[in-house]
């Protein structure tokens, strides 16, 4: 008879069971925190550079620009605007521009215009191969073998004298005026009209630049080459003649190596703009004594009223003639300057505005505190 084999059951024990769950949660935990732990020591690196902390971000406040603009930068009065007379299409080099009080007179190579506040402006239609000067009472010019005077006012030409030889500049200084020729034996020649006819007052056989008339004498710019360590050099110096005179005397200043005066000017002493220095200097009428009105400074052209007027690529400014700080006028317009002329109430100016097209404009002038009048009129 076969056995009957008897069943055999596990039976665990709730404690026992109870302990080996919690044994196997911790095993969990533990692999857990070392896998996560392997893996930050990977992506970071060695374990020998710690991650520094991250900065913290705060907002700065943003700065007052208008503050600052105005601690920064001066504020400056804003500039009066130039009137403009007229645009011509016509050149803007070798046209002639006068100022007479409030009076502006401008000369093209085809016509004449005269600009008044209180008149309608006046145009007159005349050839004029060479620029004019200005007398008391009358447009001075050269045409057609003769010199011709035509009212300030406007007027027919009237013949003054037969003059053959064109004249190669004419100068005055407000009562009488004067010219320069070039001879055919390449000297050149200092005339004055006396008694209806050509009266020849100086001939020099050096180079003569930049004439101008002032108080009844011709100032000019004589210029010569010498030899000078084996090497050609220029020289330049001031001189005049009396437009008095009966001889052809003359008064010289000292001789200088450098680059001449493209420009003389003035009303009691003489200008000029030094381009090598870049100083505007002073000379008496007797060419004795000079001095410097301003230093580093560009100054052309320039004219001369009861102050100095410069133009340069800033704009239009004025010095006193007896040095000081530059005062601008006005700031730079469209178009170079290329001619200037003022009195002491008015600045006017010729812009190069475009290919054969020129700009007048002009400018009123405040009057000199009194110190510096006295001190200009000395």
């Amino acid at each position: 008879m076969r056995k009957k084999q008897s069943k055999t059951s596990i039976v665990f024990c709730p404690a026992l069971r109870r302990h080996h769950l919690l044994i196997g949660g911790l095993l969990l935990l533990s692999a857990v925190f070392t896998w996560g732990c392997r893996s930050k020591t990977e992506n970071k690196g060695p374990a020998s550079a710690p991650v520094p902390p991250k900065p913290r971000l705060t907002a700065a406040p943003v700065p007052d620009t208008d503050k600052l603009r105005e601690q920064d930068t001066e504020v400056k009065p804003a500039l009066p605007n130039p009137t403009t007379l007229i645009t011509l299409n016509e050149q803007s080099y070798g046209n002639f521009l006068a100022v007479e009080d409030t009076t502006v007179y401008l000369v093209t190579p085809t016509a004449y215009w005269r600009f008044s506040p209180s008149e309608k402006p006046v145009h007159t239609q005349v050839d004029m191969p060479l620029n004019p000067v200005l007398v008391e009472t009358d447009l001075i010019f050269w045409a057609k073998g003769a010199l011709h005077a035509m009212p300030k006012i406007s007027g027919a030409p009237r013949k003054l004298a037969d003059v053959p030889r064109q004249p190669r500049v004419l100068v005055a200084d407000g009562k009488r005026f004067a010219w320069l020729e070039n001879s055919e034996g390449g000297s050149i020649l200092f005339y004055v009209l006396k008694n209806g006819k050509p009266q020849r007052l100086y001939r020099t056989v050096n180079e003569v630049t930049t004439p101008h008339m002032l108080n009844q004498r011709i100032y000019f710019v004589e210029s010569v080459y010498v030899t000078k360590d084996s090497m050609r050099v220029r020289r330049w110096r001031l001189c005049s003649i009396d437009a008095d005179a009966k001889d052809s005397t003359a008064t010289y200043g000292p001789w200088v190596e450098e680059r001449n005066p493209a420009m003389l000017a003035g009303n009691d002493d003489l200008f000029f703009f030094d381009m090598p220095t870049r100083t505007v200097q002073r000379f008496k009428p007797d060419l004795s004594q000079g001095s410097i009105v301003a230093r580093d400074i560009v100054c052309s052209p320039l004219a001369v009223s009861d102050r100095v007027l410069c133009s340069r690529m800033e704009g239009l400014f004025e010095l006193p003639k007896n040095g000081g700080e530059p005062n601008v006028l006005a700031d730079p317009t469209t178009g170079l300057i290329t001619t200037l002329a003022a009195s002491d109430k008015l600045v006017a100016w010729l812009n190069d505005t475009g290919a054969s097209s020129l700009t007048l404009r002009i400018l009123p002038l405040k009057p000199l505190p009194k110190k510096a009048a006295k001190k200009s009129s000395k």
